[in-house]
């Protein structure tokens, strides 16, 4: 419910920026299904190319095996997306 959203302690509007200050969140749903890190490049590789390497987490393993926990989670993320409609909040780093 709403006690699980972040909390806005500030803002600022410096035109044309404006700036808000809220309580960190401990990960995103990103950072609990995969690590990135940058490889070293080789000869093949262009010098201004960035080579990266993705270590998938155990979530991603079970988001793939299990389409009940696939869907669980999609529900719940489509629950808290209704949540905030609901109650007019606008999130702030909603990705597509």
């Amino acid at each position: 419910g709403i006690s699980s959203l972040l909390k806005m302690f500030a803002y600022s509007i410096v035109d044309p920026r404006a700036f808000i200050v809220y309580e960190n969140c401990q990960g995103s749903l990103g950072n609990m299904l995969y690590d990135i890190y940058e490889e070293d490049r080789d000869e093949e590789v262009e010098e201004d190319d960035k080579l990266y390497m993705i270590k998938f987490k155990p979530l991603y393993s079970e988001l793939k095996k299990s389409p009940c926990f696939l869907r669980t989670m999609v529900y719940q993320i489509a629950q808290a997306l209704d949540l905030l409609a609901k109650n007019k909040i606008v999130h702030s780093d909603i990705k597509t």
